[in-house]
């Protein structure tokens, strides 16, 4: 569902000094767990853990944002509605949580409260935890599943469960992969999307008389430039590689002005978007200004009470700013990160916020704020900040320090490429997809690593 493609933020390591920094570069949640990314690579996490979503080894609420369980060891994690998958360093897959309909891919429907890998098979490249049901993506583009079967997630068979990863479609030419409420996504590598799985509110996209449930895969629509896209509980939402974004399934959710449902792909506006997110029954977007937008109805409640947030049925605006970076969703749950790394949340909290408190703010209000680097062997050697990360062409970096070498190597060790630096960039378009250690070293001896992916 919610998919973290951390695809591995700025894991920055320093030979020899300590820094301490509350930077975030990026946020995934879902119902009762989040993951903030620092862009120092440290990954933090607190939620409701109801069911060991955090894989600490309990089920008790965590209000305070901790050290991720095996944090350095993720390349990409996914928080489900109950349930996490993680991908490991190594290409292994990981998982934690409620396991009712076999979601965790052990053979089992035990539920796990702290991480178990699944399989033996190191060549993964991408998770994505849904409602009920998992999906993962292997290096040589075929794509897998496991867990809940009973809306055909998978196949059309009348096994409700599926105990253990499978082949869910013979082709292997899939880029993407989302795992939705009881419906399955994926975008191959020609930019066509391919979906199956309920469509009882128009979330699949393929039309009213698709009927309520897409028993084999079937095209939305014939164009090939989808990008991304994400799917929860009655609503998808979907970017081009355009930048214009997407939107269908129920009324009150879709942002198309009305509570009809939505049941083809229909246009947000005609801007450009550089981020979007979705919770269960809302959106969160930022335009290519900076601005952030949302839209669809949040339930706020609590043992005490339930309050039902206003319905947005138009994208509005949240506030004026316009120096947002990246953002969030939950049930009820908002969160944005801003240029300047600094954390904000708004929406139902009970302990989802991860500052300690339970209250609850109606406007974006910030949580954590990023603190300089300090380093405690040399005060005077400044912290690089690299980006972006996942590196398409271009690897960029910001400090005082200047660098005079760089040694790339992969995950196995060997050397990728070597050479000088010439300014804050480094072309890296040459390179395969995949993770890399990048090693600087400046004109005074000292060595900087920055661990990276390559899209």
């Amino acid at each position: 569902m919610k998919k973290l493609t951390i695809s591995l933020f700025l894991m920055l390591f320093v030979a020899s000094t300590t820094y301490a920094q509350q930077c975030v570069e990026r946020v995934i949640c879902n119902d009762y767990a989040t993951t903030a990314i620092f862009t120092d690579g440290r990954l933090y996490s607190w939620g409701l853990n109801e069911n060991g979503e955090l894989g600490n080894g309990t089920t008790e609420i965590q209000a305070s944002a901790q050290p991720t369980v095996m944090g350095e060891s993720w390349q990409d994690i996914s928080h489900g509605y109950r349930h996490t998958l993680a991908l490991h360093n190594d290409g292994s897959i990981w998982a934690w949580g409620k396991n009712d309909h076999s979601q965790l891919g052990d053979g089992t429907t035990d539920n796990k409260l702290s991480p178990i890998q699944i399989g033996g098979d190191t060549d993964w490249i991408a998770v994505s935890a849904g409602f009920v049901h998992s999906m993962a993506l292997k290096a040589d583009g075929s794509m897998w599943g496991w867990g809940n079967n009973q809306a055909m997630e998978f196949e059309n068979s009348s096994t409700n469960m599926f105990p253990n990863p499978f082949q869910i479609h013979p082709d292997a030419d899939w880029a993407k992969i989302e795992a939705g409420c009881y419906r399955t996504f994926g975008i191959k590598t020609d930019g066509t999307l391919w979906v199956r799985g309920n469509s009882s509110t128009g979330a699949l996209g393929i039309g009213q008389s698709g009927g309520s449930v897409a028993t084999v895969w079937k095209q939305v629509g014939q164009d090939s430039t989808w990008a991304r896209i994400e799917s929860a509980l009655n609503h998808t939402v979907a970017m081009k590689t355009d930048g214009t974004l997407w939107t269908w399934g129920k009324g009150e959710s879709a942002g198309q002005g009305s509570t009809a449902n939505v049941y083809a792909p229909t246009q947000i506006g005609n801007e450009q978007w550089k981020d979007f997110s979705i919770g269960k029954f809302h959106s969160l977007a930022i335009k290519m200004d900076g601005t952030l937008w949302e839209w669809g109805i949040a339930f706020w409640f609590s043992s005490q009470d339930e309050i039902l947030y206003p319905e947005k049925l138009n994208p509005e605006q949240v506030g004026n700013d316009d120096d947002w970076k990246t953002v969030a969703g939950g049930t009820s749950l908002y969160i944005a990160v801003k240029n300047d790394h600094t954390l904000w949340m708004w929406g139902w909290n009970e302990g989802r916020y991860g500052n300690g408190t339970t209250a609850r703010s109606y406007d974006p209000t910030m949580v954590r704020d990023c603190e300089s680097a300090v380093n405690t062997d040399d005060a005077n050697f400044e912290k690089t900040t690299f980006y972006p990360n996942p590196v398409n062409d271009v690897l960029e970096w910001t400090n005082n320090t200047d660098f005079a070498t760089y040694h790339i190597t992969n995950m196995l060790g060997q050397t990728i490429k070597t050479g000088q630096t010439n300014g804050s960039q480094l072309n890296l378009s040459e390179l395969k997809t995949g993770m890399y250690i990048l090693l600087f070293q400046t004109k005074d001896g000292k060595d900087v690593r920055h661990k990276f992916l390559k899209s």
